[in-house]
């Protein structure tokens, strides 16, 4: 009879667990009962989840257009910070021939002249002509014109400068030509005045002395042959190497002297 009335009261007490476990509305002690207008633990955290979605929704939708939906991609929380392309900002007060330089070093130029004096000088001979030899300047001045036509396609107009980089290569080769327009200037007295007028507008000009020279040696006075009679009255430039006396070309010689004796 024992066993028999012990086993449906444990019977009894598991069913009464289990159904304390599975009613909503238990509560276990130790614990406060929630409110009726407050949600569960768990729907407050679905409805936390929904939200969020919500949200990120509402980021995607707004990132559309006309034609439809443009990116699938969330909108980053960072800020992008975009800058033109080309050189850093702290690197714009370097010249164009500095940046020239940093890639065309004096070491290559040398090479480059050296072959291209020597090919020319093979052609020229072949062909029974005389090599000029080609200098440094020049060749950069060609290299400068070359950039220039590149930049420029139009020779008979004003340099139009509507860009960075038509800027940096019209300054770039202005700098490589200037030197050769030096050159050429103060080693040629006697340049026509258009060229001389063209070189002053790109800002190469003679220095003040330079002009002083040319100027008093345009200013010598004619003087008259001693060796003339007075009547004749013959003006002469020209000098003797000796004494100095004023002379015409009837009165004087003309030597012919080799090179090594000059020397």
């Amino acid at each position: 009879m024992n066993g028999w009335d012990e086993e449906p009261i444990g019977g009894i007490d598991s069913e009464s667990d289990i159904s304390d476990v599975e009613d909503p509305d238990y509560c276990p002690p130790g614990h406060v009962r929630p409110s009726g207008n407050q949600p569960a633990p768990a729907e407050q955290d679905q409805s936390d989840t929904e939200e969020s979605s919500e949200e990120e929704m509402d980021i995607v939708s707004n990132r559309m257009s006309r034609k439809g939906l443009l990116g699938r991609a969330k909108t980053p929380s960072h800020n992008l910070l975009r800058s033109r392309s080309g050189p850093a900002p702290g690197f714009s007060t370097v010249s164009p021939i500095d940046a020239w330089k940093l890639f065309i070093t004096d070491s290559i130029l040398e090479e480059v002249l050296r072959c291209t004096n020597m090919e020319g000088r093979r052609v020229a001979t072949n062909r029974g002509k005389e090599w000029k030899k080609l200098s440094k300047e020049e060749l950069m001045a060609f290299i400068g014109l070359t950039i220039l036509a590149g930049s420029e396609k139009n020779w008979d107009v004003p340099i139009r400068i509507t860009n960075a980089r038509r800027h940096f290569l019209t300054e770039l080769s202005k700098e490589l030509v200037t030197p050769h327009m030096k050159s050429r200037l103060e080693g040629t007295p006697n340049l026509p005045t258009y060229i001389t007028e063209a070189m002053g507008r790109c800002g190469v000009t003679k220095a003040a002395n330079q002009q002083q020279e040319r100027s008093t040696e345009g200013q010598q006075k004619r003087k008259r042959c001693q060796m003339c009679p007075r009547n004749k009255d013959r003006k002469a430039t020209n000098c003797c190497w000796k004494c100095s006396t004023p002379v015409c070309n009837g009165h004087s010689q003309k030597q012919i002297v080799c090179d090594n004796c000059t020397q």
